[in-house]
């Protein structure tokens, strides 16, 4: 092949790149918008402390108060350390929840499905410290029509948080979150 066939054989081939690239840009943008269509941006909804919503289906939650207890307060009163190891400041927010089955069966509220999130954060229960603070199973088994109060407990660590994060945990914007997607639910802790 002599050297201007060479040429033009290179323009078509950079041509049908072009092409190809261009439909792959096309496609792909086609496919974002049917999806975002499709599944839409997730709503969010706030539920003040002492206000009562249902957390699972036919399981209504109602966060009560919320107290953080520190590191030494912790292994004074239980004799336990942090599950990280002495050396790593810890604090552990002590959630108090009333639970209401509001069905005539029996329902399994899986607690660990729950977990502590702020902006930036997020964190599940402390298994050790629930069972510390409860005499239920994590997989809490609701007879029909039964309330029942837990202590959700969840520890948070010095090394995950900025100095001044850190002196100010206890003011910050904590919430329980148990689904992020059609409606994401906050409870407020504070």
């Amino acid at each position: 092949m002599n050297e201007e066939g060479k040429i033009k054989m290179n323009k078509i081939l950079k041509l049908f790149l072009y092409i190809i690239g261009l439909s792959f840009i096309v496609i792909a943008t086609y496919m974002i918008i049917r999806i975002n269509h499709k599944y839409p941006e997730k709503q969010v909804e706030y539920i003040s402390l002492g206000e009562t919503e249902f957390v699972e289906e036919d399981i209504k939650m109602t966060v009560m108060s919320c107290n953080w207890a520190n590191q030494d307060e912790i292994i004074g009163k239980y004799g336990i350390t942090s599950e990280v190891g002495d050396d790593i400041n810890s604090k552990t927010a002590l959630v108090s929840v009333d639970l209401e089955n509001t069905t005539q069966s029996s329902k399994i509220m899986k607690l660990y499905n729950i977990y502590i999130e702020k902006n930036g954060y997020c964190n599940g229960l402390s298994p050790e410290l629930y069972g510390l603070y409860n005499n239920k199973n994590m997989e809490l088994e609701m007879d029909p029509g039964e309330s029942t109060t837990v202590i959700l407990t969840y520890t948070v660590y010095e090394i995950q948080f900025s100095r001044a994060q850190w002196d100010e945990l206890e003011k910050q914007e904590f919430y329980l979150a148990n689904q992020r997607y059609p409606v994401k639910q906050y409870w407020n802790i504070w």
